[in-house]
This record gives structure tokens, C-alpha cells and sequence, in this order.
């Protein structure tokens, strides 16, 4: 009887050791004012949404060609009750003379003719930032912003020649002779030489052709969006007169988008060439003369 009574005591000791650590006070992370009852719990407020009621609608992207016209609609809706809302762009400066007509919600947009530089390529690609506010007296305001992808697509120019100049007017078979052409492509890259344009040769109406004699070399840029190539017209194997003739060509740009600038003709006299003269007038008469002693006989 002694020993088991011993047994419980020792077991009563033992649990009440095991379970000390355990008790912890059960208010002790509540904040003292909800132990004294001076905090009343917090209710979600009915008219507070849990998330930004603000909902834009607008595409997400829009082109634009310039010099024309274009426009999209922009609007927006709050969803709580109550709430007013307004629309505006907030870098509108960057889309120079755009505007956001507020009554029909839409953005309207003519680009200048230039918007699009020659290192932009065929279409320039922008943001523009969409800024919506909801207000409501007494309440939480609220911003939504969002990026509409504006793109400038390029009306393609085509190229015009400044000048043309050849270093003389008469050249003789068997000679070369040099010239110039400079001309201005404003849809050029000037550091992306695959973005240049072409020159284009054809005869001329009324004179001997020489097109196909001339050829251009070392094509440079030289400032703004002017280029200029060296021409040879290469007669060093030609055989065109027996004595002399006029001669020209006519040369056109061509710009990568395939516009073709206006043409500008280049006049030169050709001689024949010194080892293969022409029958003078000396030998003209001598010829005359001996058919005439001859007939005369």
C-alpha cells in the first residue's frame, strides 16, 4: 500500500513538472487594449474595396502614319459606388500636338511628316501612359495607370538628286572621264549604309546613249541626309562615232522603300578616237578631184 501510494505521488510530481512550460498566459499576444476591452475588432468596410476598382479599357497597341489623322478610344469604369474618375495622358508632351478629347474618351493624333528620323528605320515605337484617378468625398482615391504601345509608321520620300557635274563636256573614245552626283534621301540611315539608296542610268530621248558606260564609285555620306558618289564614264573601249556626236545619259535615285526621285540628264559631245580618224575635207577633195580627172578622160 506504502509503495503504490508513493507511485501516484511520484506520477503526479513528474506531470506537473512535464506540463510547467506550458503555462503561458492566453491574452499574452493580444494587444492590451483588446485585454482591457477598449479595442473593439476590426470590421471590413462595406463601401472600401479590397482591391483597385479602377478598370481602363483601350487597346493595347495603335499605329499611326504620319501626316494623317488617326485616333482610338480611351476609357475607363469604377467599380464602387460613388466614385468619379478622370482620364488624362501623362506624358502627352512626348506626342507633340496629340490630344484627349474627354467628352468621347478618345486620343487623337496627327504625326508631322518628320516624326520618324532616318535612324528610327520604317516605324518609330513609343508608350504612352494611360493615367486614370478615382475620387470619392471622404473616401480612399485611387490611381490606375497603363502603357498603350504607340507606333509612327514612315510615309516613304523619295530621293532627290542637289546636283550632277562632270568634269568636262567633250571626252574622245578611248578616255574616261569623272563626275559627281550628290543627292538627299531623308529616309537614309547615315550610319547604316544598307539603308542607302541607289542610283539608277538611262538613256535620253534625242541623243546617243551612254548609260551603260557609267558607273559610280565610293558613295559617302556628307551631312545631314546628303550623299554624294563619284561617276566614270569609261569610253576606253567604246567605238560610238566616226567622228563626233552628242551623247548623254540621265541618272535617278532610288530609296530603299523602291520611291524614285526625278531625273537629271548629263550632256557630253563624244569624239572618235586619234587612231581612227575620220576623212577630213582635204581628202574629201582630193577624192573629188581625181574621180573628175578620171571622168574626164
Amino acid at each position: 500500500m506504502k509503495t503504490q501510494t508513493v507511485a501516484i505521488l511520484l506520477a503526479a510530481s513528474l506531470g506537473l513538472s512535464a506540463c510547467g512550460e506550458w503555462k503561458q498566459d492566453p491574452m499574452a499576444s493580444v494587444a492590451p487594449q483588446a485585454q482591457n476591452g477598449q479595442e473593439k475588432p476590426t470590421t471590413p468596410d462595406p463601401q472600401k474595396p479590397e482591391t483597385n476598382p479602377i478598370l481602363i479599357e483601350s487597346p493595347l497597341f495603335y499605329s499611326f502614319r504620319e501626316g494623317q489623322v488617326g485616333e482610338f478610344a480611351v476609357s475607363a469604369r469604377v467599380l464602387a459606388e460613388n466614385y468619379t474618375h478622370q482620364i488624362s495622358i501623362a506624358n502627352i508632351k512626348d506626342f507633340p500636338g496629340a490630344t484627349f478629347d474627354a467628352k468621347n474618351s478618345k486620343v487623337i493624333w496627327r504625326p508631322a511628316v518628320g516624326t520618324i528620323t532616318p535612324k528610327d528605320g520604317p516605324e518609330k515605337i513609343q508608350s504612352m501612359k494611360i493615367n486614370v484617378t478615382a475620387q470619392k468625398a471622404g473616401s480612399t482615391s485611387y490611381q490606375e495607370e497603363r502603357l498603350i504601345e504607340i507606333r509612327v509608321v514612315g510615309e516613304p520620300k523619295a530621293p532627290r538628286i542637289v546636283s550632277l557635274s562632270l568634269s568636262a563636256t567633250t571626252v574622245r573614245e578611248g578616255e574616261t572621264l569623272s563626275g559627281s552626283v550628290v543627292f538627299e534621301d531623308m529616309d537614309a540611315n547615315p550610319t547604316a549604309t544598307g539603308t542607302w539608296p541607289s542610283l539608277q542610268f538611262a538613256g535620253v530621248i534625242n541623243a546617243g546613249n551612254i548609260s551603260g558606260f557609267v558607273r559610280t564609285d565610293n558613295m559617302n555620306h556628307i551631312g545631314n541626309s546628303q550623299f554624294r558618289s563619284d561617276l566614270t564614264i569609261d569610253l576606253s573601249s567604246a567605238e560610238l562615232t566616226n567622228s563626233a556626236g552628242n551623247y548623254a545619259f540621265a541618272v535617278r535615285p532610288v530609296s530603299r522603300y523602291n520611291q524614285v526621285g526625278s531625273p537629271q540628264t548629263a550632256m557630253v559631245q563624244v569624239l572618235t578616237s586619234l587612231s581612227d580618224p575620220v576623212t577630213t575635207w582635204t581628202s574629201t577633195l582630193n577624192a573629188y578631184y581625181s574621180y573628175k580627172d578620171a571622168s574626164c578622160v
